[in-house]
């Protein structure tokens, strides 16, 4: 039984394509409490630029991208 969809088939690969490709935002609370430290670390972080994590202005909220702290904390390892 085939259910009836609002998009076309072709639409919904096209919508599936497009979330793949979104990539997922935290805050810098989300940021901190993953790399445990707090908030205003990744304040001085950014401030100083002391290490290269990369990070979005959106207004005046700060996001950072999933992707780009997981690739922090990979480059992070030692030994």
């Amino acid at each position: 039984m085939q259910q009836n969809h609002p998009y076309s088939e072709k639409k919904q690969r096209d919508i599936s394509r497009r979330a793949r490709r979104t990539p997922i935002l935290l805050t810098a609370e989300e940021t901190a409490e993953i790399l445990g430290v707090k908030p205003q670390t990744l304040a001085v972080w950014r401030c100083a630029k002391r290490y290269r994590l990369p990070y979005l202005k959106l207004g005046r909220s700060i996001r950072y991208r999933l992707d780009d702290v997981e690739s922090f904390i990979a480059a992070s390892v030692r030994g």
